[in-house]
């Protein structure tokens, strides 16, 4: 079981007592949608690694990496690049996955309730958010989810030959973790919130975890946006050096 320290119960409380009173209830079905939808861009997640994938792992497949190497730039702009463009296909492409999601769910139940408070959606959540607000930092925390693992996806492919190997792995960590029983245990359940099949849902609002890091606090939002903070600081530079150190045939 987890049990709440000192820290943990304080910074509970002083949230719940931020809460807005008196609350106001009202119609706020769009962004109420977006909420409930998040969860599939998990597949969007998904679809990113996977086309990332033989970002360099089909480079050793093939022998271009030989080629590459070998030019002029091949160990140094060109990692840069291939990186850079990496990125920016991931953004474009959540960008326009959640731009359907929400698009959809604003035209068909209308864009009406933004700045009615979240308690107005659940009342056992403490955090002080309007129903669009929260809309818009769960798809935003999914954004920063598929970063990081489209850098470690990155960073695999940098290591391996094998496409099928990084694939899996993705799979494993993106939708498998959804299936892995806590059993009430406290410390894994709160190892597998941070997973975004699990923390793409209005539960992210009202689970109540937390993480004391010594006098500090994180809650869910704030532990999320630092795993794939750290995890996009960490497997970029290592993709970067695991390729340009590649001693090609």
């Amino acid at each position: 079981m987890w049990e709440y320290s000192a820290a943990e119960r304080a910074y509970w409380t002083d949230m719940q007592a931020s809460a807005p009173t008196p609350i106001a209830y009202g119609y706020s079905g769009g962004w109420d949608n977006i909420v409930n939808c998040a969860a599939f861009l998990v597949f969007t997640i998904l679809a990113a690694c996977v086309t990332l994938a033989p970002t360099f792992s089909f480079e050793y497949q093939s022998g271009a990496d030989a080629v590459v190497l070998a030019t002029r730039r091949g160990r140094s702009q060109l990692i840069a690049a291939k990186i850079v463009a990496a990125l920016l296909y991931v953004t474009v492409y959540f960008a326009l996955c959640s731009a359907v999601i929400v698009g959809v769910s604003l035209a068909f139940y209308g864009a009406d309730g933004f700045g009615l408070s979240i308690q107005s959606m659940a009342l056992s959540t403490p955090y002080p958010l309007t129903a669009g607000q929260a809309a818009l930092i769960l798809v935003g925390l999914m954004y920063v989810a598929c970063l990081g693992f489209s850098c470690l996806t990155l960073a695999l492919s940098s290591r391996t030959r094998s496409t099928l190997t990084v694939f899996l792995v993705d799979v494993v960590l993106v939708l498998l973790t959804g299936l892995v029983p806590s059993g009430g245990v406290g410390v894994l359940e709160r190892i597998l919130a941070v997973f975004p099949i699990n923390f793409s849902s209005f539960a992210l609002f009202t689970a109540l975890d937390s993480y004391p890091l010594g006098p500090v606090v994180l809650d869910l939002i704030g532990m999320v946006m630092v795993v794939y903070g750290a995890l996009m600081l960490i497997a970029t530079p290592v993709s970067a050096i695991s390729f340009r150190r590649r001693q090609a045939a």
